[in-house]
């Protein structure tokens, strides 16, 4: 007898959460890019420059005022600058299982989790500051809405993902074919 979807996919995302801790306990030295991430989100959460208009800002905003959200909530810390992007990598694999099982069925949707569970480049990019786990998570949420034919919410999560990361707007052809392709 085959097992349940829901056990499986629970299964994947365990092995998903279980690989990215590795990384996230080994206590890897923080990136440049992840201390200048934290630095500005410090700015924000201290409320000494909550609009960074004093730092030359080169990145979109949520990415940062969630870094500084969770250093409110956790204080300065590697738990409150690479919690966030390890929560965005394990959703990803449930968003990627949404939009590949509406796009192909389940077998597929089983497949797509357990190689985005198992991607190397995933597992090292979840526990860190970047922006980059998020990116993915808006644009394949913004392409599995596309898929489910509601446009609105397709828009405001491609949205989301260009206020993560400038490359979002890479997403914006891709979400309007899906649109089209289904009648929207």
């Amino acid at each position: 007898a085959a097992w349940p979807t829901w056990l499986v996919l629970s299964g994947v995302t365990l092995l998903a959460l279980a690989l990215r801790l590795v990384p996230f306990f080994a206590a890897y030295p923080r990136h440049r890019d992840e201390a200048l991430y934290g630095y500005w989100a410090r700015l924000i959460a201290s409320g000494r420059d909550p609009l960074l208009l004093s730092p030359w800002v080169d990145k979109p905003p949520l990415v940062l005022y969630l870094l500084a959200a969770e250093i409110r909530a956790f204080g300065a810390s590697e738990l409150a600058l690479r919690l966030p992007g390890l929560i965005a990598s394990l959703l990803l694999v449930l968003v990627t299982f949404g939009f590949a099982r509406r796009a192909y069925g389940v077998r597929v949707a089983l497949i797509a989790a357990g190689l985005l569970s198992l991607s190397p480049f995933a597992i090292l990019f979840a526990p860190t500051a970047f922006t980059d786990p998020w990116l993915a998570l808006w644009l394949v949420a913004a392409a599995w809405a596309a898929l489910a034919r509601r446009p609105f919410v397709a828009g405001l999560l491609l949205g989301l993902a260009v206020a993560s990361k400038q490359q979002g707007m890479l997403g914006v052809p891709l979400v309007f074919a899906l649109l089209i392709a289904q009648g929207g």
